[in-house]
Order: C-alpha cells, then sequence, then structure tokens
C-alpha cells in the first residue's frame, strides 16, 4: 500500500489545538539546573576585562612613581642642609652616562671596543694617579672602592654652627670646613686614607672615628677625621665629620633641602658631576665678609641679588661634554 500524494494536507481545526508537548523528566535523586540570576559568558569576560584593564593601570601608574622618581642617594643624607657647596661625583657612572661617555671616548684611538670600556677607564685614571707623583697610591686597589656610588663634597661657612664649630677657630675658611660623603664597596677601611699620619680614636654617635695629624708634636694641627657608617665613608675635619653624623641623626641633611630638590630636579638626565651653591649661605657670606673687612662696603650692590640655588651639571653625549641647557 501506498501513500497518495495527490492528497491534501490537513490541518487539525481550530478547536483542536496543538497539544503542548511533555516536559522533560528529570532523574530521581537530581535538582534541575537553573540559569535564573547567573551572568552569562560575555557578562563575565566583561568582568574580566575591567578587572586586567584596572591592574594594568594600576602597575603603569606604579612604574611611574617608583622608575620616574630619583633615588635620594644615602650619601646625601650626611651633607649639613646648610652647606654652602655641594659637588657631587658619579665615577659609577649611573643611568646611561657609561653608554654616552663609551660612544664619545670611542672617537678616540684604544677605546673602540666598548666591551673593555671599565677596564680601559681605569687603566687611565691609574697613570693620572702615577702622573701626579702618587706613586704608591693604586686608583683601582686604594681610590675605586671608595667611589662605588654618589660622593658629594661638601663646604661650610666658618661661621657655621655644629657640634664642632667652636674647634675651628674664627680664622677657619671654608676649605677647612669641608666634608667627603662617599658611597663606598663597603670593605673600605679608614686606613688608607690615613696612612703615614698618627692616628688617635673617638667615639661619637656609636661609631669609631679616626683621627689624624699631620706630625706627631702637634696633633691638634690638620686633623683629618673618618669615620665608616655601613657602605658610607665621612673623611674630613672633625667638626665637619661630627656635623654630618648629625646632620644624619636628626634628619636635617642636604635631602631634606627644598631648595637643593628643586634644583637638581632642574638638571635633566642623569650627571657625571653637579655643583650646587647655596644661595642664602653665600649672601651670608659675602655680607658677613662686608661687616668684617674695613673699607669693604655692600657687596650686593656689584654683585646684585644672590639667588636661592644655583646648580649645573655635566654629563656625557656621544659627542661631547654638555652642561645642563641654560
Amino acid at each position: 500500500m501506498t501513500d497518495d500524494l495527490t492528497r491534501p494536507i490537513e490541518t487539525p481545526p481550530a478547536s483542536e489545538p496543538f497539544a503542548p508537548a511533555e516536559p522533560a523528566t528529570t532523574p530521581a535523586g537530581t535538582e534541575p539546573v537553573t540559569t535564573a540570576g547567573t551572568p552569562g559568558p560575555n557578562r563575565v569576560r566583561w568582568v574580566v576585562g575591567l578587572g586586567v584593564a584596572g591592574l594594568a593601570v594600576a602597575v603603569a601608574i606604579g612604574a611611574f612613581i617608583v622608575l620616574g622618581s630619583r633615588p635620594t642617594p644615602e650619601a646625601l643624607k650626611y651633607v649639613p642642609g646648610d652647606a654652602a657647596i655641594v659637588v657631587e661625583v658619579r665615577m659609577d657612572l649611573p643611568g646611561d652616562q657609561l653608554q654616552k661617555l663609551g660612544n664619545l671616548l670611542g672617537h678616540f684611538p684604544g677605546f673602540a671596543d666598548q666591551s673593555t670600556l671599565p677596564a680601559k677607564i681605569d687603566e687611565s685614571l691609574s697613570r693620572l694617579v702615577q702622573q701626579g707623583g702618587k706613586t704608591e697610591i693604586d686608583y683601582v686597589r686604594d681610590i675605586k672602592p671608595w667611589l662605588s656610588g654618589p660622593a658629594f663634597i661638601a663646604m661650610r661657612l666658618p661661621a657655621a654652627t655644629g657640634s664642632g664649630a667652636t674647634s675651628t677657630g674664627s680664622g677657619a675658611t671654608p676649605a677647612e670646613r669641608a666634608v667627603v660623603s662617599a658611597t663606598t664597596t663597603g670593605t673600605v677601611t679608614c686606613d688608607t686614607p690615613l696612612k703615614g699620619k698618627t692616628v688617635t680614636k673617638e667615639t661619637y654617635r656609636g661609631l669609631e672615628l679616626s683621627i689624624a695629624s699631620s706630625t706627631a708634636a702637634d696633633a691638634s694641627s690638620g686633623q683629618v677625621a673618618c669615620v665608616i657608617d655601613g657602605r658610607q665613608a665621612l673623611i674630613g675635619d672633625v667638626a665637619s665629620v661630627h656635623d654630618a653624623l648629625d646632620a644624619k641623626a636628626a634628619g636635617t641633611g642636604m635631602d631634606k633641602s627644598a631648595d637643593y630638590g628643586a634644583a637638581r630636579a632642574a638638571l635633566q638626565g642623569d650627571q657625571l658631576s653637579t655643583i650646587y651653591l647655596n644661595g642664602k649661605a653665600y649672601a651670608s657670606l659675602v655680607s658677613g665678609t662686608a661687616a668684617t673687612t674695613p673699607g669693604i662696603g655692600d657687596l650686593t650692590a656689584l654683585t646684585g641679588p644672590v639667588p636661592d640655588w644655583a646648580i649645573t651639571g655635566i654629563r656625557a653625549e656621544d659627542d661631547g661634554l654638555s652642561p645642563p641647557p641654560a
């Protein structure tokens, strides 16, 4: 028996609607899974994407804060905030200065191979020391370990107050009120800079100071003090070394000076050396000189008003040494 293909398809009458499908049965012991109130796949992806984006922004902001700011050298904390002149020396060649200096020295014979640049710089500095007549001093052995990071030379005014100000006398000059704050390798001792001198010991702020004089007959003449505090080393006259340790302990070092911070921020990029002038201290020196020297009037009439600060820096470029733009 075959179907009649010419027979019309019959549709159920309107009074007999389709019967609804039988609901699926759930096996005994199980609960039906419902998706009501559960975010769909697209919503989950949006939430995850926003979380990742937020994390990326937070990391970028943190990196900008950390990498975009110049860390404060530990050696600067020992420089009294009222120092008149502060000279910074970076023999460790920070940031891009090793590459820039290498490109510059590459123009000279013997420096074409950049892979041996540090050794060649050491060799050149060793020759300079030898030519200076210091045949008993080796640069790599005796000097370089003291310059493994930022080094600062600070000069103060004779009238500067401090723990040892009265010991310098009224005839002291700024050069006699100076201290070197150096970042070392952590392996140095005061024996090298004080070699050949009569040395006495003193304890100050829990640290042992080595104090040397030029001659054994006059222990108070030309005294030089040296102290090691971790990786930091201080060398200078006794009063200035005392003041440097006081500044570190009291938190009154040059690292807290708003003027020095503004001056250093004005220099762009890493520097081989900087020279900072404390305008307020310089003005005090000028006015003090005029007041104590007969026949000298107000020197500011000749020099003009002294700015709060002045700074200059030297950095290596591919084709020369460049001071910062005026």
